[in-house]
């Protein structure tokens, strides 16, 4: 059996960029099977300017299954962006639990009221 994959963390967390890392895949796995890993992500952004609508942008991206850390780029600022690990192999998928990362807020839109 496919073991679960686990300690999905960020490293770093920017307006634009999560840095993130998870505990690196056993032997046992790495050895035996072919698989492919992804690292699959999900947020919400609003559309138009009616509010209430909603769009969800998904993405699935394959990373390299030696290694245990990834950088997304190109995020929203200032968003919730779910993210979990995927491994699959021609007898199936496992993922893992979904954790949410919040990215900053973009200093740019931030305004000195101090004066």
């Amino acid at each position: 059996p496919m073991r679960a994959l686990r300690g999905l963390t960020a490293t770093e967390i920017q307006p634009r960029l999560l840095a993130l890392q998870w505990e690196p895949l056993g032997y046992n796995l790495t050895r035996c099977h072919t698989y492919t890993l992804y690292l699959c992500y999900r947020y919400s952004m609003p559309t138009g300017t009616s509010g209430g609508n909603n769009a969800t942008v998904r993405e699935c991206l394959s990373v390299d299954r030696n290694t245990s850390h990834f950088t997304l780029r190109d995020l929203p600022p200032f968003r919730a962006v779910h993210i979990r690990l995927a491994l699959a192999n021609p007898e199936g998928k496992k993922e893992s639990r979904e954790v949410t990362f919040q990215t900053e807020e973009d200093s740019e839109w931030k305004f000195n009221c101090s004066q």
